[in-house]
């Protein structure tokens, strides 16, 4: 696991001084808030521990923005508030919330129930990160099913705020991505369901976009973490590919007349065309074509 320090691929240090902070303490608190607050609503009816948590959060967030938190407790700051919003409301149910989520969830049950992935019986089977990536997950660590969508994927997904922190902060500042970042984890549709296709097809996206601007990795190593990310997502959501393809293009251009003398072409019509290549092929040979299908009927309306 890489960090990512200004616009560079780092290896993370662990300092126990760090880890002892007040700030982190508080963050542990607001992590076990979450917990314990979703456990004695469901077992005692009494949300008393989630208004804490409520309240925990706002105040760690006006804290953020009196600068009284140091810029190295950032990212773990928005990690956490990110992963507690989660847990916050996945673990008030013992079941996977969300339509989708139980659409996602059926589907990799009949995966563990037949003993193999046919990719056949429906579109959403296609989608491998949501369909047989759970069941595998569910066999080598022995655990229930919905825990991988409530938990580990929880886990996942938290990442996606910090990287949006990272990928903007050289740009606009680590307070203001912070808040920018921050923004995104209240958006209620970051935390509403259990994580489905689209959350992680955003994980995948925000890897995507720190590599692209990471500027102390060679062009092997872009290349090839890229072509992993662009079928990661490829086989998390059909929407977000589609969109991403769509945004390649004029980023392409965009890039090609602004971009100063000497520095490399990050977007290339040879990166464009590998990511059409694995759009194209998964979804006309495992969808069937009935995605690309819809696309089409989509664009005649």
């Amino acid at each position: 696991v890489y960090g990512y320090t200004e616009r560079t691929l780092t290896l993370p240090s662990l300092e126990i001084r760090r880890c002892s902070s007040p700030v982190v303490l508080v963050l542990v608190i607001i992590l076990l808030l979450s917990i314990l607050g979703s456990y004695q609503m469901n077992y005692l009816g009494d949300n008393t521990l989630n208004l804490l948590y409520i309240v925990a959060v706002g105040a760690t967030t006006l804290t953020l923005l009196s600068k009284k938190i140091s810029e190295s407790h950032y990212s773990l700051m928005i990690y956490i508030i990110m992963l507690s919003l989660l847990l916050h409301r996945n673990l008030i149910s013992d079941y996977v919330i969300g339509a989708d989520s139980q659409l996602h969830f059926f589907y990799a049950n009949q995966i563990l129930l037949d003993g193999f992935w046919d990719y056949r019986i429906g579109n959403v089977s296609t989608l491998l990160i949501t369909s047989a990536v759970p069941a595998i997950y569910s066999v080598i660590c022995g655990i229930n099913l919905h825990w991988v969508f409530k938990l580990f994927y929880s886990l996942i997904f938290a990442f996606v705020p910090v990287g949006i922190y990272y990928v903007f902060r050289t740009d606009l500042g680590a307070r203001v991505a912070a808040i920018g970042a921050l923004f995104f984890a209240f958006y209620y549709r970051s935390f509403d369901i259990s994580p489905d296709k689209q959350f992680l097809s955003e994980f995948f996206l925000i890897l995507i976009l720190m590599l692209l601007v990471a500027t102390n990795i060679s062009r092997f190593q872009r290349y090839f973490l890229m072509v992993i990310f662009f079928f990661s997502m490829i086989v998390s959501h059909y929407g977000v590919s589609l969109i991403f393809l769509i945004a390649l293009i004029p980023a392409y251009l965009i890039t090609y007349y602004i971009r100063r003398e000497g520095e490399p072409r990050v977007i290339t019509v040879r990166l464009i065309g590998v990511y059409l290549a694995l759009f194209i092929t998964w979804y006309t040979f495992i969808g069937s074509g009935e995605i690309l299908s819809r696309i089409m009927l989509a664009f005649d309306h």
